[in-house]
Formats: structure tokens, sequence, C-alpha cells
């Protein structure tokens, strides 16, 4: 028989999802059968299925060792030897008998970093072996100081504090998976990266230069760092990623900085999911845009992404697979170079597509600086030369939250987060300062 203790972090999710995680290697209606023959117990009771879990409650799964451990996912069998913790620390209790623990052996050991790296897989692995890359040092990697804002009393607007904006040059941790040895490192980086937390989401200020989310198995994203940090600081565990991954629920392009929001539990990431799909938040972001942009602006249009070169097209009419995107421009500051305008905007996102911003903003002949793929190449180069500009000078950096919110997010009611200017932004219009009612003009000639 196993025991399941419920946590904090799986609440709100209905129990046969919960069992098509924890027994992978079962069919559906095999664990339906299992429930109607009260094989499967909800707190001592037959149960259908749907029923919503709460902190606390009590999963028993009468088979035998051998049943389970030919139905157990791999990452919870692995994680079943470790010790049990009460109800409530934030890990997930598993009661095994004494011939569970015989039957399952040594097969059961692994590590941690298969979790970070291998989202989606069943198989698990050691990554403690020789073969595996050396962990990189993630310190220093961005010298701005960030500052937890989950305390009582704090203002409804904040800021991240440290001293200096954020580092021009892309951020040296891209790219590399996250090695076992490699977690505290890359829990104390994302840490530098918290701008809020509380029991069930996190908002982060994500560097330019790193994956939000995974693009192919081998990259590291955000996502790896975020979790890192909640295994080092026991916010979560092993079984309880197993059956409820944390994400950020709000996706940048890779050279795109700024403010994500992500959710640690089940109940955090479905209301954040809910939230940015019927778009009641209001997203900000800071873009410097060649030519003057004269006047606040709401443009719409159809969005078409080509999936072969992930490049999007923009038409004025509706068009086959496109979506509708509308977004609002407002002129924040202007400056010129050698008789090149340019033009700092604050963009609101109406709709959220892909390279919405970007895609706009070229299709009006004002693409994006240092943008490589909707800018002007020369002019990119030029940039690169004389403001080490490397990438497109794109940054979500104020995130307003809708009034009214209900738990898990009531703490979040209203409140809006924003970061510092990008050095990038700062080094082309060094006069604007957030705030400022009147549009600076700078002028180099």
């Amino acid at each position: 028989m196993r025991e399941v203790t419920i946590t904090p972090s799986l609440e709100g999710m209905r129990l046969d999802r919960m069992l098509q995680k924890y027994l992978s290697g079962a069919t559906t209606s095999f664990l339906y059968k299992m429930l109607r023959k009260k094989n499967i117990t909800l707190n001592g009771k037959k149960a259908a299925g749907n029923e919503k879990l709460a902190a606390g409650d009590v999963v028993r799964i009468w088979f035998s060792a051998e049943t389970l451990e030919k139905f157990l996912d791999p990452a919870l069998a692995a994680a079943a030897d470790s010790p049990t913790e009460a109800p409530g620390t934030g890990r997930q209790e598993v009661r095994r008998t004494d011939s569970e623990r015989t039957a399952a052996g040594a097969s059961e050991k692994t590590g941690r970093g298969e979790l970070l790296s291998g989202a989606g897989r069943r198989r698990s692995e050691s990554l403690s072996g020789a073969d595996r890359r050396r962990s990189e040092s993630l310190s220093g990697a961005d010298p701005r100081r960030s500052e937890s804002l989950s305390g009582a009393g704090r203002g409804r607007s904040e800021t991240l504090s440290g001293a200096g904006r954020r580092r021009s040059e892309p951020f040296p941790g891209a790219g590399r998976r996250i090695s076992n040895e490699g977690l505290p490192a890359a829990a104390g980086q994302f840490r530098q990266w918290i701008l809020y937390e509380d029991e069930n989401i996190i908002v982060a200020d994500k560097p330019a230069g790193l994956l939000t989310q995974k693009a192919e198995p081998s990259d590291s994203s955000l996502n790896e760092y975020l979790i890192a940090y909640l295994l080092e600081s026991g916010r979560t565990s092993l079984p309880d990623l197993a059956l409820c991954r944390p994400s950020v629920c709000n996706r940048l392009d890779r050279n795109t900085s700024g403010l994500v929001l992500a959710g640690k539990t089940q109940a955090g990431l479905r209301a954040l999911s809910a939230m940015f799909r019927d778009r009641t938040a209001q997203k900000y972001y800071l873009c410097a845009a060649a030519g003057r942009f004269e006047e606040a602006v709401t443009i719409d249009g159809w969005l078409k992404k080509d999936p072969k070169t992930n490049i999007v097209a923009l038409s004025r009419t509706p068009q086959e697979d496109s979506r509708k995107i509308l977004t609002r421009f407002r002129p924040l500051a202007f400056a010129e170079e050698s008789g090149q305008a340019f033009t700092l905007l604050e963009a609101e996102l109406i709709t959220g597509r892909t390279h919405q911003i970007r895609a706009h903003l070229a299709s009006i002949g004002h693409p994006i600086l240092g943008d490589p793929k909707y800018g002007i190449p020369a002019l990119n180069q030029r940039l690169r030369d004389q403001y080490r500009i490397k990438s497109q000078m794109l940054h979500a950096y104020r995130i307003v939250m809708p009034d009214g919110m209900e738990a898990p997010l009531s703490e979040c009611s209203g409140r809006e987060w924003r970061t510092p200017i990008p050095v990038e932004f700062a080094r082309l219009f060094p006069s604007w300062k957030e705030g400022s009612a009147a549009a600076a003009v700078i002028s180099r000639n």
C-alpha cells in the first residue's frame, strides 16, 4: 500500500490528474477501474476522480509492491526513500511498506538534475557521474542586487532595487544545462532576480540572453533556474515536481529582458494562466525604435507566424491562420545621432502574440533598434559598434495587476511592479527619467 499526503503545492489539482502523473505507467481506464473498485481511495473513501485535492488530503493506493513498481513514475520512485516530512512543510509525504522498500532496491536512486533538464521525460538518470558537464559558476553574472518584497506593508508600486542598471552583456549562463552540482549557484542567481514572492507565485526580472522556456532538450532556461531555487530553498521537493512543475506563465523572447510571473503551486499556475488568458493584467514594455514617433497611437492588424522561420508577417486584413493583434504606443523621449532619429516608446500589449511589438513597429517603418529579425542590419551594426547594443532594445518593464483578485492572487490585487531602465536605453537616452511628464530630446551631431 502507498499513502500519499497532499502538500499545499498540489492543492486544487484534480485527483485523476494527480494519479495520471503519479502512476504514469498506467492507462487512464485502469486508474478509473481502480477508483471504482476502491483500490485507490481519497481520505479513506471511494472517489470518482474529479475531486479537487486539498492540502492534507490522503490518497491511498492499495497495490502490491510489484504493481506499484510497474506503474509508478520513475522520478517519484527515485524520491520515495527520502525521509518522510510532515504535511505543510512543502514536501510530499510518502509512506511505503517494508516490502515495497525491498522490492524497489537500488534501481530507485537518481539525482535532482534530471528533473531540471528533462521536462516531460519518463526516464530518470543520475547526474552525478564523471561524464556530466562541470557546473558553471553563475555568481556575478548580474551585478544588480535585488530585494524580496514579500513582507507586509509594501507599497502598491514596487520597483526592483539595487545599485546600477541591468548589464548590457547577454546573460553568460544562457545555453548551459544546470548540472546537479550547479544547483546552489543557479538558485543563488535566480534569487537575485526575484522582485516579489508569496506562497503561490514569484515575480522575477529576466535578463536578456536567457530563454524563458526550453527550445531544445539541452537548453537551460529561466524555468530551470526557478526550479533550482525552489529545490534549494525547500519550497518544493522531487515528488512534488513530478506532479506539479513550477513554470513561468508569460513568455518573453530570449533577448527580451524584464518582468515575468511564475506559478510555484498548482493554484498559482492556474490563476496566473487564467489572468493572462483573460488579459486582465496590464503589460508595458520599453522599446527604442528607429525614426521619430510623434504621437501616441493604437495600432491593430493581423499577424501570421511562419513556423519554419519563426518570423511573423502582418497584414491590415484577416488572412488564413492569422490572429488579431492590438498595441498601444506612447513616445517618451527622442534622440538624434548623425541625422538618424530614435524614439523611446512605451508599448502596451492589448493582445499578446509572438513578436507582436517587434513586427508591429517594423511594419510601420519604425523597427526596434538592434532587432536581428525585423530591424535594419546596417543601423544595428553601427549601434553595436558605438553603444554595444547586441540585441533588440525591448524590455518588459511594468506590470499592473487587476483589482479585486481572489485567492490565491488576492495579495497581488492592484499591485504594480517595475524594473529599472536597462543600461542600453540609458546610453542612448541619457536624460530620460522614468515618470517624466514630457518627452526629452537628446541631440548628438
